[in-house]
């Protein structure tokens, strides 16, 4: 399973992630394309995670998920080196 992110503010509604500007497809023309096009605007993924019946409402109730709120400009930052650092530090240190 694929599935990209990319930056595009023209792109339809249902394909929304959330984030102003950022959408989702997992149509390989859809990345072929927009490769083509400007590669700096795509993010590919492979692989899947999935939960059984509760589990993620188990695992935020006890702590075991940090959140914070999504930025297009984490998502698609050059460079990564320490992303993930910055990211939990922004929390103090609290699991949400």
């Amino acid at each position: 399973h694929i599935r990209l992110l990319y930056r595009d503010g023209a792109a339809p509604e249902e394909n929304s992630t959330g984030l102003p500007g950022v959408h989702w497809s997992r149509s390989v023309d859809e990345l072929a394309g927009r490769l083509a096009r400007d590669p700096d605007k795509v993010r590919v993924y492979a692989g899947y995670a999935g939960w059984a019946p509760g589990q993620l409402s188990f695992e935020l109730a006890h702590g075991g998920w940090r959140m914070i709120q999504g930025r297009a400009a984490n998502v698609f930052r050059e460079n990564t080196e320490g992303l993930w650092r910055r990211l939990s530090d922004a929390l103090d240190g609290i699991a949400i």
